[in-house]
């Protein structure tokens, strides 16, 4: 859901007195290059990447310029970054003790801090002259263009060993203030990286030196399940995800990443260790919020509040009460937007126009339009779940009653957003979203997450962590949180194991003859009979219960298995 963050840290490799081309990589597949060129004071790093996504292609591109002064000081910076049709591009300018930070008609003004801020020559001139043996080390400042802040790095010496080209290099760990990931680079004797390697959702991301021609031709395939992998499968499967006004979960880590701490307004910890955290989400709950900070009602360069077309549509939808305005926006967003996995981020101008997105768009558009309405908004960032797994996933949060209300728009149902969600952080965006990013991204693929109580309709279930979402044994299936146990002579239980984005839960098969059950949500409505096939559908809250059946005899075979 969020590709920005796999190249979070890769736009600081050091620049040099030439050209110099990597090959990007991500779980050993070639996806694309980075390109690093110097101009006198200027430096150029630019990393391209094509991926494939839900089966739908998609180009990222990130460039970054920076002029640094004789002595390493940085002066300006211009990060440009290509996620959608609409590229944005952010300048920041060293001006005295301040940065002015300016992204379209957006400007920012932070405190640049004591320490010195190094520009990439700077930095590889300091890692030559320090860091020559193992346990050396070295400390300073940059401006960092995706956190949108000033940020402290640390570098150490692990030891000396070959890098991917086979020659011996400095082998150097790097961590970034706010980035709870470390990236590890190998040097030679002028600090200039011959490769890097950082963890990333969709395995190891690496750049490797190499020949300009080498570099462009980079374009391999990712596995057909790399998204399936950045998920955690449920131990239990809701009957109705949109009815859950509490669940607590535990969440484990499988890496060394530690855990963010995963309190927010409504999530408190109940229990925690060094490899998992027991926490407890309501769908209300938390503090008054007041005053209400200012971040959260402004316009910037992705949430554009200000933008003519989103003002208008918030003017139009506005109701009597905050409540019923925040509702009817969140319909609109759910039935006029169209879910693209092209699309990663994309300011609100790009949204409201072409009304294609993923649920990070979703959620932009939202908070757009809460704000243009009057409404504080924010964005959250964590994980949701749906179709029997947790995913990736973004939303709204709107101040109603001076308290923060979650809506969501891309997994919709009228009211409040329910508590089968969990938050990893939330932001207004005004640094674009890069501190939430770089929190969430070392989660995906990384935890496991089990639910071990919730409450439905006024009815609390307590599930076992290790129980498992269904069984299959004598040709009966059996799913203890969808309350079913179905067994039919002569019917055979198939693709038990079927989740999101499927929305399959078992077929049983007889001869020719299979029948499905689906379960899906009734909001928004979509076309749900196939040709040649026979159906029936129940709704049950904001859920569908279809079953349908194809073969020869479909229509009678449905009749019979439902008898």
């Amino acid at each position: 859901m969020r590709v920005l963050t796999l190249l979070l840290l890769l736009l600081s490799l050091p620049a040099s007195a030439a050209e110099r081309w990597y090959v990007f990589s991500m779980g050993g597949v070639p996806v694309g290059y980075v390109v690093e060129e110097t101009d006198g004071a200027k430096t150029r790093t630019e990393v391209f990447s094509r991926l494939t996504r839900l089966g739908k292609s998609l180009e990222l591109r990130f460039e970054t310029t920076t002029v640094e002064a004789a002595d390493g000081a940085l002066q300006s910076l211009t990060f440009t970054s290509v996620m959608s049709k609409q590229p944005t591009t952010l300048t920041a300018r060293v001006d005295g003790d301040r940065i002015v930070i300016t992204s379209g008609a957006h400007e920012r003004v932070l405190d640049r801090g004591a320490a010195p801020l190094l520009g990439p020559r700077a930095v590889a001139r300091l890692s030559a002259e320090k860091l020559r043996a193992a346990g050396d080390a070295i400390e300073y400042a940059i401006f960092s263009p995706e956190l949108q802040r000033v940020a402290t790095v640390k570098r150490s010496v692990a030891g000396a060993e070959a890098a991917c080209d086979g020659t011996r290099a400095m082998k150097v760990v790097e961590t970034i203030e706010g980035v709870p990931t470390s990236r590890t680079y190998w040097m030679d004797a002028s600090g200039v990286a011959i490769n890097d390697e950082a963890p990333g959702p969709f395995g190891a991301m690496r750049s490797c030196r190499a020949t300009r021609e080498a570099a462009l031709a980079a374009n391999g395939t990712l596995p057909a399940d790399l998204y399936e992998r950045t998920v955690a499968h449920s131990n239990v499967r809701f009957a109705d995800p949109f009815a859950i006004d509490r669940v607590v979960v535990r969440v484990t880590r499988r890496d060394v990443t530690p855990l963010p701490s995963l309190v927010t307004h409504n999530q408190k910890s109940v229990q925690r260790s060094d490899d998992s955290a027991t926490i407890e989400v309501r769908r209300n709950g938390g503090q008054a919020v007041l005053p209400v900070p200012g971040e959260y009602v402004k316009p910037n360069a992705l949430v554009e509040s200000n933008n003519p077309d989103i003002v208008k549509l918030a003017r139009e939808l506005t109701r009597a009460t905050p409540h019923e305005t925040a509702q009817e926006l969140t319909r609109w967003v759910a039935e006029n937007m169209t879910m693209d996995a092209g699309i990663v981020l994309a300011p609100a101008s790009e949204l409201i126009r072409d009304r294609r997105a993923t649920c990070m768009g979703y959620a932009t558009l939202l908070t757009s339009l809460a704000r243009a309405a009057g409404l504080p908004s924010r964005i959250a960032m964590g994980y949701v779940y749906y179709g029997g797994i947790w995913g990736g996933h973004a939303w709204t949060e709107v101040i109603l009653d001076d308290r923060w209300v979650p809506l969501d728009a891309a997994v919709y149902t009228p009211g409040t957003a329910s508590a089968a969600r969990l938050a990893a952080g939330t932001s207004s965006f005004a640094d674009g979203g890069g501190e939430l990013n770089a929190l969430l991204t070392p989660l995906f693929g990384q935890i496991d997450i089990a639910v071990l109580e919730y409450d439905e309709r006024g009815r609390t279930t307590r599930v076992a962590a290790d129980a498992k979402p269904f069984a299959v044994a004598n040709n009966a299936y059996v799913n203890p949180g969808l309350g079913l146990r179905i067994a039919e002579n002569g019917w055979t239980p198939e693709r038990a194991e079927s989740t999101w984005p499927s929305t399959l839960v078992v077929a049983f098969r007889r001869g020719e003859n299979v029948v499905e059950l689906h379960h899906r949500p009734s909001n928004p409505d979509k076309p749900l009979k196939r040709d040649g096939e026979a159906m029936f559908v129940d709704a049950k809250g904001g859920m569908l219960w279809v079953w349908s059946a194809r073969g020869p005899d479909a229509a009678a075979a449905l009749r019979e298995f439902l008898r």
